[in-house]
Formats: C-alpha cells, structure tokens, sequence
C-alpha cells in the first residue's frame, strides 16, 4: 500500500517510513528508487559528491499537515561537474 501511494504523488520515491510529528501533522519520509539524474544535463549519474536532508511542506492529506523528508545528492557528472540531483 505504501509504494502505491508513493507512486501516485511522489515519482521516483518509495515511502521508507511516516511519523506522527503531533496533533495533526504527519511526516513521510521518503527514499529514492533510482540513481540520481544530473540537474545540469539530465544524465544518470552513479557518483555521489554528498547527499544533505531536506524536508519540504506538502499539500494537507485529508485532515493532516504533511511534511516530506528526502535526500537531496549532488552528484559528480563527467559532462558538468558537481550539480545537486534533478527531482521529480
């Protein structure tokens, strides 16, 4: 069920777990499936430079505030040198 929710909103990502941050506010944290793209060029790149946490505000869910928490890469392309992950 998870995966299929992920799949519906949030391309490229699975639902690795939630949590409840308190009355009405809901934490998804999510994990990406693929190797990350090239932001400049748009290819696939399989070298990491570094890799940070960011959590982004979601539309609501039903009566719940949603947060996202991912990973953001910046990668090392051969085309463009080091530049932060194209996201979905």
């Amino acid at each position: 069920m998870k995966s299929v929710l992920c799949s519906l909103f949030w391309e490229g990502y699975t639902l690795y777990k939630h949590k409840h941050l308190g009355k009405g506010h809901l934490l998804f944290i999510l994990e990406a499936l693929n190797d990350p793209v090239c932001g400049g060029c748009g290819q696939s790149c399989r070298r990491i430079h570094d890799q940070s946490l960011r959590r982004i505000s979601d539309c609501d869910l039903l009566d719940q505030r949603l947060s996202l928490e991912l990973s953001v890469r910046r990668v090392r392309c051969g085309r463009c040198g080091t530049k932060t992950e194209r996201i979905a």
